[in-house]
């Protein structure tokens, strides 16, 4: 599969150079595939950094001044955007069945694939 070059926010790399990195380079290449991968956009920001890794930044960001409602909000919308996509490859994107895997009405799971701009990989 052929992934196209992405730029990142500073934002990111900031991020970056502030987490830990317990799995060394190794971690840091295997994330920075997965953000290019599921990013459905031609850049990578915050919202594409995974979970696991913004919710150790969490100080970070208090400290750069954003706030915890910002932050909260972020990884909110990266986990059900998430959560979403798994349950949409999970069911082939046939919407009903996953609509009622979600517990939400078809037209609301169709609403939240537009406002995450989530598409479908071919392949």
């Amino acid at each position: 599969m052929h992934v196209p070059e992405k730029k990142s926010t500073k934002d990111i790399l900031e991020i970056f150079m502030k987490y830990s990195w317990p799995g060394n380079v190794r971690e840091l290449e295997n994330t920075i595939e997965r953000m290019t991968v599921f990013s459905q956009d031609n850049y990578l920001s915050v919202k594409d950094i995974p979970l696991d890794i913004l919710t150790e930044m969490e100080d970070f960001f208090d400290d750069q001044g954003h706030g915890t409602a910002v932050f909260l909000k972020n990884a909110v919308q990266t986990f059900e955007r998430s959560y979403i996509l798994k349950f949409l490859e999970k069911y082939n994107w046939r919407l009903n069945i996953v609509s009622k895997h979600l517990g939400i009405h078809r037209n609301s799971l169709a609403a939240k694939i537009r406002k995450f701009n989530i598409k479908r990989l071919s392949g």
